[in-house]
Formats: structure tokens, sequence, C-alpha cells
């Protein structure tokens, strides 16, 4: 008799610890999915500050990345409210994936409009400074 409520005690620990494993597993797929999100997101807003995207990409809504178009982003680029600030943009970016809906990255920041701040494209590189040669000393 002993050893079938110890063998049942043994077999219900067996189930929870199943389930526990399940469950961990499945929060550890979500953190996966979102951290990879917001790393999208902050190489996207990244674009944004560096004038890849223009800040009128308002319109842009679940554009699919190049390298998987099962990960889509869209952007909303507002003037700051502020109207002393002239040139400043509050931009959000959000990265979801299409086959995990509910687990998206969302980040927020204020862009200096690129045109007005200058870029680096089209420059040329830099000449280094010419020295005098002198000769023997």
């Amino acid at each position: 008799m002993e050893v079938i409520v110890a063998l049942a005690i043994f077999l219900v620990s067996f189930v929870a610890i199943g389930s526990l494993m399940n469950a961990a597993t499945a929060r550890a797929h979500e953190a996966r999915t979102y951290t990879i999100a917001m790393q999208l997101a902050q190489s996207k807003l990244s674009e944004f500050v560096a004038g890849v995207q223009p800040l009128n990409a308002t319109g842009a809504e679940n554009t699919p990345f190049d390298f998987d178009p099962t990960w889509v982003w869209s952007a909303k680029c507002d003037v700051h409210p502020d109207p002393n600030v002239a040139n400043l943009f509050l931009v959000e970016v959000r990265v979801s994936n299409v086959n995990e809906p509910g687990v998206d990255g969302v980040l927020t920041q204020c862009i200096l409009d690129p045109t007005y701040r200058g870029t680096t494209m089209g420059m040329s590189p830099a000449t280094p400074p010419k020295t005098k040669k002198t000769r023997g000393g």
C-alpha cells in the first residue's frame, strides 16, 4: 500500500515538473522573440537617426525586413509637440513577427531632422594635412 501511495506522489510531482518545464520553455521563446524585436527596432531607429529612412515614413505600416519577411516594422513620425523646438521629430518604431502575435518591440526617440544637421552621405573622405619635408638635420 505504501508503495502505491509513493508511486502516486511521484507521478503527480512528475506531471507538475513537466508542466513547469513547458511553461519555462514558452517564456524563454517569448523572451528570445522580444529580444530580437527590440534589436531590430533599435536598428531601424538608427536608420532614422542617420537619415537613411525619411522622417515622413508615417505611411510605413507592416513593412517586411529584407532578410526575413516574417519580421515587419511600422514607424510613426510626428513633429515634436513643443513649437519652440524646430526640426525635432518624435519617432516611434514598432517591430513584430507575423508568426508571434502579441510580442512587439517598440522604441520611441526624439530625433533631429538629419537634413538640417547634415550627414556623412556623399562627402568626400578627409585628406590628410600636408607636411613639410626637411632634409637632414
